[in-house]
């Protein structure tokens, strides 16, 4: 942690179990979250990203053909 707090200085890093998350759910609570971004067709706007870059798309519904 960190090491990802050097990475990331400037934004707060904490364990998810500090957020009331279980650590071992994390790919799940991940997964969720990003399919509900994706179901609200909301793109998220990454403050490390260049300006004048578009916002990031969090994911695509894709329907068996």
């Amino acid at each position: 942690m960190d090491h990802i707090s050097k990475g990331l200085s400037g934004m707060e890093i904490m364990p998810m179990s500090k957020l009331g998350i279980d650590a071992d759910a994390k790919e799940a609570v991940l997964f969720a979250l990003l399919a509900n971004e994706c179901i609200a067709g909301t793109g998220m706007d990454m403050p490390l990203h260049r300006e004048g870059m578009p916002d990031v798309s969090m994911g695509k519904i894709s329907f068996p053909g």
